[in-house]
Parts: structure tokens; C-alpha cells; sequence
């Protein structure tokens, strides 16, 4: 009787896998670093290294597109701070200051 041996399983590869696909559908660097962290640590393991690859990534990917997301947003938020900034109106145009002459007080 041949004993069958159950083939080894990478765990860091599936891990950084489910990972990867849960950084691109909305949890980005909170899984995507981790997805890179267990990639990288997965492809020592010649098991499975395609899943280590794909997470790894896809890790990546969804972590520069949350930089780059994070960086459009602060400078939206900085060109609307100037604009703001140099659309207010000049109130001095609109001061009259009172006339100090004396005809004026009788």
C-alpha cells in the first residue's frame, strides 16, 4: 500500500492573495501592505509561488493607487484653499471713510 502525501500548501501565498483582491476591491493599504508583507515572505516557499506573486502585486498596485488618490485629494484641497483665498473681495474698495472737514459736522 502507497501512502499518498497531500501536496504542500503555501499559507503566506493564499494569504497574500485573498489579500491582494481585498486591497482592489475597496480596503486598499489595509490590506495592500499587508498583501505585499506576506507576498514577499511567501515567494521563499517554492509551493505556490504564483499566488505569493499575484498578492504581492496586487498589493502593490492598490497601494501606489491610494497614494497617488491621497495626493490628488490634498492638492484639490490646497488649489481650493487658494482659490477661495483670492476670490475674497477687496473691502477696502467699499470703506468710505467719514469726511473729517467741518462743513460736513453743521
Amino acid at each position: 500500500m502507497t501512502e499518498h502525501k497531500q501536496p504542500e500548501s503555501n499559507g503566506l501565498g493564499i494569504a497574500s492573495l485573498v489579500l491582494g483582491i481585498l486591497s482592489l476591491t475597496g480596503f486598499s493599504i489595509f490590506t495592500g501592505i499587508p498583501a505585499i508583507i506576506t507576498g514577499a515572505i511567501g515567494l521563499k516557499s517554492p509551493v505556490n509561488r504564483g499566488m505569493s506573486i499575484a498578492g504581492l502585486i496586487m498589493g502593490a498596485v492598490s497601494v501606489v493607487l491610494a497614494i497617488l488618490f491621497f495626493t490628488l485629494i490634498f492638492i484639490l484641497i490646497l488649489a481650493g484653499a487658494f482659490a477661495s483665498s483670492a476670490d475674497e473681495p477687496n473691502l477696502d474698495r467699499y470703506y468710505d471713510p467719514p469726511s473729517t472737514s467741518i462743513r460736513q459736522h453743521i
